[in-house]
C-alpha cells in the first residue's frame, strides 16, 4: 500500500503507536478532511448577537467542494456526520467540542476509532485484552508499513524544500506519493507554500488525478495554509479549555508484535513521547 492511499492521522499511529495521542489524532483526522476540500474552513466578520455595535471574527466549518467524495471512514466520520443532513454552519470551536465529547475522550478516539479500523484492515495484531489495556501492536504488514512510512517522510523531510528550488518535476513527484501526508511535514509551512505559489505559478493545476486529490489551484495554497494554523489554533485552544478531567491519552504504549521496536520514531511534527 502507498503513503498516500492512508490519512496522516492513521500514518501516525502506524508510525508512532506508543507516542502519538488521541488528540493529535484527531486534529489531523481532521486537518486532511481540509486539505482534501470534503470540509471548509474559513474566517468571517460577524456581529455577536444582532444588537452588538461591534463586529468579531469568527472561523467556521462547513462542507467543502468536495464533500460528495467523501467515502466513509471510521476515524473521519466523526467530523463528517454532523454535515450530512444540510449544509450545516459550525465554529471550528464548537464543532471540536462536539466531536470531543461524542468520543468520551481523546484516548477513545485513538482505540475505538484509529486503531480499530486499522486493525480491521490488517495492519495492527488482534489483542481484545490487550487493547483495552491501550496495548497496541503491529503485525507482520503493519510493521512492514512503519519503516516504509518513515523512511518515506524523512527523505520528503530532507529533500522536499531541496527540490523545490530547481525541480518541478521531483517536487511534483514527491506531492503526489505523499498525499495529505505532507501535513506531517515540519517544512510544509508558510516559506514553502509561497514557494510553490512560485514555482508553479504558470500552471493551473498541480496534482489532481482519480485516486489522490491534492491542492488544485495554486492561488488557494497561501489560504488554506493560513487556514491550517488557525485551525489548529483553534482546535488546541478548544481541548486546553475543555474540562481537565478529560484523559487526553497521552499514556497508551503499543509497537510491533512480537517485540522489538515498540513504536519509536518521530511523528514528523514532534518529538517521541
Amino acid at each position: 500500500m502507498e503513503i498516500k492511499h492512508f490519512t496522516p492521522a492513521q500514518t501516525l499511529m502506524i508510525t508512532k503507536p506508543i507516542g502519538v495521542n488521541g488528540r493529535d489524532l484527531m486534529k489531523y483526522s481532521f486537518l486532511d478532511l481540509v486539505y482534501r476540500g470534503i470540509l471548509k474552513v474559513y474566517r468571517e466578520w460577524r456581529l455577536p448577537h444582532p444588537n452588538d455595535a461591534q463586529e468579531q471574527l469568527y472561523t467556521f466549518v462547513s462542507r467543502g467542494d468536495r464533500f460528495q467524495d467523501y467515502v466513509g471512514s471510521l476515524h473521519q466520520d466523526p467530523f463528517v456526520n454532523p454535515f450530512e443532513e444540510d449544509n450545516y454552519e459550525y465554529q471550528v470551536r464548537t464543532l471540536v467540542k462536539k466531536v470531543f465529547k461524542e468520543q468520551g475522550k481523546a484516548s477513545g478516539f485513538k482505540l475505538k476509532r484509529v486503531y480499530e479500523e486499522l486493525r480491521i484492515n490488517g495492519y495492527f495484531a488482534s489483542s481484545y485484552g490487550l487493547k483495552y489495556m491501550k496495548l497496541f501492536f503491529l503485525n507482520e504488514t503493519g510493521s512492514g508499513l512503519k519503516k516504509k512510512f518513515k523512511q518515506i517522510l524523512e527523505e520528503a523531510e530532507k529533500s522536499l524544500p531541496k527540490v523545490l528550488k530547481y525541480d518541478k518535476n521531483e517536487t511534483k513527484e514527491i506531492l503526489s506519493t505523499l498525499g495529505s501526508n505532507i501535513l506531517l511535514l515540519e517544512c510544509f509551512d508558510d516559506h514553502m507554500i509561497k514557494q510553490l505559489k512560485s514555482t508553479f505559478a504558470e500552471e493551473e493545476v498541480l496534482v489532481k488525478q482519480s485516486d489522490e486529490i491534492m491542492l488544485d489551484r495554486l492561488d488557494t495554497f497561501e489560504v488554506l495554509f493560513y487556514a491550517f494554523l488557525d485551525t489548529i489554533e483553534y482546535f488546541d485552544a478548544s481541548f486546553d479549555s475543555f474540562d481537565s478531567s478529560f484523559d487526553f491519552g497521552g499514556s497508551d504504549f503499543g509497537g510491533d508484535f512480537g517485540g522489538g521496536d515498540w513504536g519509536g520514531g518521530g511523528d514528523f511534527g514532534g518529538g517521541d513521547f
